[in-house]
């Protein structure tokens, strides 16, 4: 996934936007959507299934350490998502950039959900 670079101003050395929304770009830059579609997939079964098969645990057990870094990711791009909604209310530059990525991040993870093992079957 390509993000574009926000702080681009040609012929200038100063970025056109505010230091605040640059490291929300770059908090974003650092997420992978493959990672954040396999982060929804581990809580999502965590919390709807994980219940359900408790016969199976052996088969179905959910790594403990998977857990924790998807709700860490859950956790990080709220964050992200909540700066962002208060950069727009404060109508700062750069906002609707960042809102733009943020919108294209969240489209390659529903494309990276079709990647994930046992969210999809060959049947």
């Amino acid at each position: 996934m390509a993000i574009r670079e926000l702080g681009e101003n040609r012929g200038s050395s100063e970025p056109k936007n505010p230091i605040e929304i640059e490291d929300l770009v770059h908090r974003l830059q650092d997420l992978c959507p493959e990672e954040m579609a396999k982060a929804l997939f581990t809580l999502e079964f965590h919390k709807k299934f994980s219940q359900a098969f408790r016969g199976y645990h052996a088969a179905m057990q959910q790594d403990p350490t998977a857990l924790f870094f998807s709700r860490g990711l859950k956790h990080e791009i709220q964050t992200i998502y909540l700066e962002l909604a208060r950069h727009l209310k404060a109508k700062n530059a750069g906002a609707t950039d960042l809102m733009n990525q943020v919108f294209d991040f969240f489209g390659a993870t529903l494309k990276s959900l079709m990647k994930v093992p046992n969210l999809v079957s060959n049947n």
